[in-house]
């Protein structure tokens, strides 16, 4: 049985593109991991199809920049003009819940976070790098996705490539060579930390 008093948080990082968001759907259909998605706030405009409070919480710059001087968020960044974060609130919901967060941050974040709560024993982090077959496919990907002009897929790219070099700061790698694999992979890893 998942001991869910150990306050288990789940870290999966990895470039855009990498698949993360499918392998998570897998994941969330799990009754034995009791995986709940920590939503993160954001200032960027809802696109459409989007709900407030269940793809991201939409907030304001100015509200958002409050929560910042008040500590709220585990961590947060800006990105293409927009902020981006994880509210320690939305976390502790999880848990309230019984259920175990899932933060699906870029590798930026996650260094924030890990850096932020290291020497902190309140959570024990499950760390996961999701890396793509190549660099050659994980463009493949992006591309295919037909979101990006290639101005972005290029900028995307060079931050692929960063992110890549900051994969062994994890304590899990794992390929995603199909969404399957990569889930089945990672709910091994996390049945692992998490029993007891």
């Amino acid at each position: 049985m998942i001991n869910i008093h150990k306050r288990n948080i789940v870290l999966l990082v990895g470039p855009s593109g990498v698949g993360k968001g499918t392998i998570e759907k897998i994941l969330f259909e799990s009754k034995t991991l009791k995986l709940s998605l920590s939503r993160s706030a954001t200032t960027r405009k809802k696109r459409e199809g989007e709900i407030n409070g269940i793809h991201y919480f939409f907030i304001s710059k100015e509200e958002f920049e409050s929560k910042i001087e008040n500590d709220e968020f585990m961590e947060w960044n800006e990105h293409f003009d927009n902020y981006y974060g994880t509210l320690l609130s939305e976390i502790l919901l999880i848990f309230s819940q019984g259920r175990i967060p899932v933060l699906e941050v870029e590798t930026y974040g996650a260094k924030k976070i890990l850096q932020k709560y290291k020497d902190k024993k309140d959570f024990n982090w499950i760390t996961i790098f999701v890396d793509p077959p190549s660099f050659e496919e994980l463009e493949n990907r992006i591309i295919k996705r037909g979101t990006d002009t290639k101005e972005k897929i290029a900028i995307r790219m060079a931050k692929a490539k960063e992110e890549l070099k900051d994969r062994d700061l994890f304590e899990f790698k794992i390929t995603n060579h199909t969404p399957e694999q990569a889930a089945e992979e990672i709910e091994k890893i996390i049945l692992k930390k998490t029993m007891g």
